[in-house]
């Protein structure tokens, strides 16, 4: 699934998503606030990453998904630079790609909001403790970035999740779909075998029948082209390949390897009751 597939049918533009910053009231002031702490929080990000997924680890799901170590190193890489462009201060519209191509990536591997909404919880409280270091010479800061963390950290999730539930209903739609098509086809087959039984009985010109299941067979497969056909002798005992039915009948790559295979030099199409040579 594209990330412009989702933010077209989320209504997610530029104009949209500062509608989203204006409505958690993210100010200049607050933003500055964040960049401020930017690079000082590079200090605490492998202290930050272990006591983060040492804590996911505690639960069996997290365990069994990240029990592969080249796994669990690449993820531990990929988290840092997610949790750096929350304070980096930049929250255009590529952020807000960023974010919903995150939620897709979720909803794709199974990671259910439920983790996510948790494991971003645990990341919070730990980057709460990590501020209040940082800051501990300006205690008045404390407050307000930290306000202004939790404001992004509120942006992130409402973008993650309306991807993830969008995903999610596109998903589901799809089965459904897949399992409505399955069922036409068996209906449809089903009315096809009844019709072609009919011909054959009633119909005394196996011609006829075959005219049928032959247009049966192209309607059901939606294919273009369809042969039915026998390879036969002519007076001379020369074989030549004899089409049933013309109705939608193709030189194509299966035909011409049947004539070929069979020797045949001249083709009859019963329909017209005609002969040409190859």
């Amino acid at each position: 699934m594209r990330v412009v597939e989702v933010l077209k049918r989320l209504n997610i533009n530029p104009v949209s998503f500062d509608e989203r910053k204006a409505l958690i009231n993210l100010s200049t002031t607050e933003i500055k606030l964040l960049e401020a702490i930017h690079k000082p929080l590079y200090a605490f990000e492998n202290e930050l990453i272990h006591a983060f997924y040492q804590h996911l680890l505690k639960f069996d799901h997290a365990s069994k998904m990240l029990r592969d170590v080249n796994l669990m190193s690449k993820l531990q890489e990929t988290q840092k630079l997610y949790f750096r462009k929350l304070t980096a201060g930049d929250y255009g519209f590529d952020y807000a790609q960023d974010r919903i191509r995150v939620g897709i990536a979720h909803q794709r591997v199974g990671l259910t909001p439920q983790w996510y909404i948790g494991a971003y919880g645990v990341y919070l409280d730990l980057v709460c403790k990590f501020v209040s270091v940082i800051l501990n010479s300006d205690k008045e800061r404390i407050e307000p970035t930290l306000t202004a963390l939790y404001k992004v950290a509120l942006l992130d999730i409402t973008l993650a999740f309306d991807a993830y539930m969008y995903a999610s209903h596109q998903t589901l739609e799809q089965s459904r779909q897949q399992i409505s098509d399955k069922y036409d086809f068996q209906i449809r087959t089903s009315n096809a075998i009844a019709k072609i039984q009919r011909a054959f009985i009633l119909n005394e010109s196996h011609d006829s029948a075959l005219s049928l299941l032959l247009n049966e067979l192209i309607a059901l497969t939606d294919s273009q082209f369809g042969l039915i056909g026998e390879v036969l002798e002519d007076s001379q005992l020369r074989p030549y390949l004899k089409v049933r039915v013309l109705t939608n009948i193709s030189w194509d790559h299966e035909t011409r390897e049947l004539y070929e295979r069979s020797k045949a030099d001249g083709l009859e199409l019963a329909a017209s009751r005609s002969k040409c040579n190859s």
